[in-house]
This record gives structure tokens, C-alpha cells and sequence, in this order.
């Protein structure tokens, strides 16, 4: 319920509060204008390479240290022919 008899008070109440959404306003209005001019520093990078450039060899044709000998193929020795029994 409301009280009729002290009207001054809800005048009163609506401006604090209009006052209080108005400062509050600005402040988060202000706060984020001010985060937005901070820059971040970039987030560290979690792999690093660590490697050493060097150099490629020459390219040499590679000579094998021994020639190499094709086996010979085995000899074939004939079967003798099998001699027949007669019984």
C-alpha cells in the first residue's frame, strides 16, 4: 500500500533512484571505455621451435666400397638314369 500522507517521500525515492541508475550508468560506461584503450599483451605462445639452421651437405654420388660380384648360378648335375627291374 502506499502512503497518501507523506507524498514528498515517493518524489524523493524516484529521484535516487533516477540519480542512483544514472551514476551507476556512467561508472560501468566509463569503466569500459577505459578497459578499452588498455591494450593486452599477447598471450605467450606454448611451443617455441628451437632449432639451428645449418648448412646442407654437398651432394656427392655415393660409390659403393666394394664392387659388387653377381653370384654365379649353381651348377646342374645331371641325374643318372634309373635303370629298370624287371621281376
Amino acid at each position: 500500500t502506499v502512503d497518501l500522507r507523506n507524498t514528498g517521500s515517493v518524489f524523493d525515492r524516484a529521484r535516487g533512484w533516477v540519480v542512483s541508475t544514472l551514476v551507476h550508468g556512467l561508472g560501468i560506461a566509463g569503466s569500459l571505455f577505459v578497459m578499452g584503450a588498455i591494450e593486452q599483451p599477447p598471450p605467450p605462445s606454448l611451443f617455441q621451435w628451437d632449432i639451428a639452421m645449418v648448412e646442407s651437405p654437398a651432394q656427392t654420388e655415393a660409390q659403393p666400397a666394394e664392387p659388387i660380384m653377381q653370384p654365379t648360378p649353381p651348377t646342374v648335375r645331371p641325374n643318372p638314369p634309373l635303370r629298370q627291374i624287371k621281376q
